[in-house]
C-alpha cells in the first residue's frame, strides 16, 4: 500500500495522465525510481539515458532488418520508460527545475527525430513491402506527430492552469520565460539556460500562434467542461505513438504504425479538435471568461 502512496506522488495530476503512461511506463519507470533515488542520480541524468536509448533505437531501426525492428521497438518502449522516470524522481526527490522540465522536452523530439530518421532509412532498404515510398509514409507520419505532440500539450498545459491550478498556462509560460531570458540577456549569464529558454519560447510561439493573451475562465467550468476531453486526446498522445511504433516494430507490421499516424489518430485529432474548440467556445458565450 505504501508503494502505491508513493507511485502516486511520483505522477502528475492523475487527469493529466495519458492512458499507455499510468498504466504501462509509468509502473516501469517507478521501479526504475525505486533503485536510483537511493544514489546521487539527478533527472537531467535520467534524460540523458532516455535519449540515448532513442537515439540507440534510431540506429537500429536504419540497419532495414527484422531483427532490427524488434530490437529498435523495444528501445523505443525504453525510451518512454526513461523519459517517465526523470519527472517522477524529480517530483519524489522536489529536484525539479524549469530549465530541467525545457530540457525534457527538448530531449523528446531528439528522440522522435532519431526513431523517425532511422525508420526512414531502414524502410528504404527495403526489408518490408510497402505500397508506396517510405518517403510518402515517414513525412507525414512525423508531421502529424509533431503537430499532435504540440497540441495535446497544450491543451494538457490548459487544463491545468484553469482547471486544476497547478501550472501555468502556455501564455503565462511565455510572458515568464520571456522575462527571464531578458534579466539572463541583460546580466550577461548562463548562456546555456539563455538558449535553452530560447528554444523553448519558439515553442510556444508556434503553439500559441496569434493567441498570445491568456483568457481567465471560471476554474470549475472549465473543468466540468474538459474533463472528459483529455483521456481521448491521449489518443493521439506522444504515448500512444510510442506504443503503436513499439508493438507495429516488435511485429515485423511497420503499416500498422502508418495507418494508425496518418488515418486513424488524424482523424481523431480533427474531430477532437473541433470539440475542444466549441467546448471553449461555449463557456466564453457563457461569461465563465473574462
Amino acid at each position: 500500500m505504501n508503494l502505491l502512496l508513493e507511485y502516486r506522488k511520483t505522477l502528475k495530476d492523475p487527469v493529466v495522465e495519458e492512458f499507455f503512461d499510468l498504466f504501462l511506463f509509468r509502473p516501469f519507470a517507478f521501479l526504475i525510481v525505486l533503485v536510483v533515488r537511493r544514489f546521487p542520480v539527478t533527472p537531467n541524468q535520467l534524460s540523458v539515458s532516455s535519449m540515448l536509448f532513442g537515439i540507440g533505437s534510431g540506429v537500429l531501426f536504419s540497419l532495414g532488418t527484422k531483427s532490427g525492428f524488434l530490437i529498435a521497438g523495444i528501445l523505443c518502449g525504453l525510451t518512454r520508460v526513461m523519459d517517465c522516470s526523470d519527472g517522477m524522481l524529480a517530483r519524489i526527490k522536489n529536484c525539479g527545475t524549469l530549465t530541467g522540465r525545457i530540457v525534457d522536452g527538448i530531449i523528446d523530439y531528439v528522440n522522435g527525430t532519431a526513431v523517425m530518421i532511422g525508420l526512414l532509412i531502414g524502410l528504404l532498404k527495403g526489408a518490408f513491402d510497402l505500397p508506396v515510398s517510405p518517403w510518402l509514409l515517414v513525412a507525414p507520419a512525423t508531421f502529424f506527430m509533431i503537430l499532435h505532440s504540440i497540441m495535446i500539450d497544450y491543451y494538457r498545459m490548459e487544463f491545468l492552469s484553469h482547471g486544476l491550478g497547478k501550472s501555468n498556462s502556455p501564455q503565462g509560460d511565455f510572458a515568464k520565460f520571456t522575462a527571464e531570458l531578458d534579466q539572463l540577456k541583460k546580466r550577461k549569464v548562463h548562456r546555456m539556460d539563455r538558449w535553452i529558454i530560447g528554444i523553448y519560447l519558439g515553442y510556444l510561439k508556434t503553439q500559441l500562434g496569434k493567441a498570445r493573451t491568456e483568457g481567465r475562465y471560471d476554474r470549475n467550468a472549465y473543468f466540468r467542461a474538459n474533463r472528459r476531453l483529455l483521456p481521448f486526446w491521449a489518443l493521439v498522445g506522444s504515448s500512444s505513438y510510442i506504443f503503436v511504433i513499439m508493438v507495429s516494430s516488435i511485429l515485423g507490421r511497420p503499416m500498422f504504425f502508418f495507418g494508425y499516424a496518418i488515418c486513424f489518430a488524424n482523424v481523431c485529432f480533427v474531430l477532437l479538435l473541433a470539440v475542444q474548440v466549441r467546448a471553449n467556445r461555449m463557456l466564453k458565450k457563457d461569461d465563465f471568461v473574462s
